[in-house]
């Protein structure tokens, strides 16, 4: 049972131990609760501007609680620079 839900999401370069990206909030509930591990929570996290070190695969985490309850791999592509001289 929780009465306060601490979510976590991070966006790590594949391969590595780098994070790109990482931010938490916490939700008070107005009352305990127990969440079954199959059971869907919905929640929104900001996300700002990220630059991403090269392209390549980056993984999504999602940590609630302090445990791991969901990753999904994302691929970045490099956008193409326009040539202005033309």
């Amino acid at each position: 049972m929780v009465s306060e839900l601490d979510l976590t999401a991070r966006i790590e370069q594949k391969g590595s131990v780098h994070v790109v990206f990482s931010t938490s909030l916490k939700l008070g509930l107005d009352q305990e609760r127990q969440f079954e591990r199959n059971q869907i929570v919905a929640f929104a996290v900001p996300v700002p501007m990220i630059t991403f070190p090269t392209p390549g695969v980056y993984t999504v985490v999602i940590f609630f609680n302090g445990e791991e309850v969901g990753k999904r791999d994302i691929n970045v592509l490099q956008v193409p620079i326009e040539n202005k001289n033309v």
